[in-house]
């Protein structure tokens, strides 16, 4: 009981809307509220150095944990890209791993998930293989589903760029010197290669569209 008594006090406790303020002896601690309700902190309760060593400790993972939601609230991370983030936050990497390992817990990140939404969107946009596996490299993704895009599909995404290319340029194509084929031919192939297609399936795709709208320019 004696060494109970050696500890410090709890002196004053204040609620706070986020936080609670708690006073032992002549310094203040704010406490995360979970942190606070974890720990039945009361007026009056005597608590020993290591008591505030892990109050202390508790409440900055409380904080590290509450900066990773508030970054999954603005946008998706990946594990690789919300690591680097709670580095650059000074989080140390053992809280990191308990951080990481909680949020895959609670389904909060998931790489197999954000990859195959990545692949839907950039296939929705008209993007090519090439530039969705750039995209998911950069996030540490895995990239082999984008071997699952059937060329069948690469071909027509394409197809679509093309069609909205020539749409987009009014009048008659044959009297306009800058859209003789071999021109409009480089424009479109360069565009296609920024979007991310190969060349192969680029060569097909302007084929196949020629056929099919019997497109000729002289």
């Amino acid at each position: 009981m004696q060494l109970e008594k050696n500890g410090k006090e709890i002196k004053e406790v204040k609620i706070n809307k986020k936080t609670v303020t708690i006073q032992i002896e002549n310094v203040k601690i704010e406490l995360d509220k979970i942190v606070y309700e974890n720990n039945y902190l009361y007026i009056g309760k005597i608590l020993q150095d290591k008591d505030i060593l892990r109050l202390k400790k508790e409440n900055q993972n409380a904080k590290n944990y509450a900066y990773a939601l508030r970054l999954l609230s603005r946008k998706r991370y990946s594990e690789f890209e919300l690591r680097n983030k709670l580095s650059l936050h000074k989080v140390n990497s053992s809280q990191i791993e308990e951080i990481i390992n909680k949020l895959k817990s609670i389904n909060l990140i998931n790489d197999d998930r954000l990859s195959r939404e990545i692949i839907e969107e950039e296939n929705e946009k008209c993007y090519g293989k090439l530039h969705i596996v750039m995209k998911l490299e950069s996030k540490y993704l895995d990239i082999s589903k984008v071997k699952e895009i059937p060329i069948e599909e690469e071909i027509r995404k394409a197809k679509r760029i093309i069609e909205r290319f020539i749409v987009s340029k009014t009048g008659d194509l044959r009297n306009e010197t800058e859209f003789h084929e071999e021109i409009l031919k480089q424009k479109l192939f360069a565009l296609l290669m920024a979007k991310g297609y190969e060349l192969n399936d680029i060569e097909t795709a302007w084929e196949e569209y020629k056929h099919e709208n019997d497109f000729r320019i002289y």
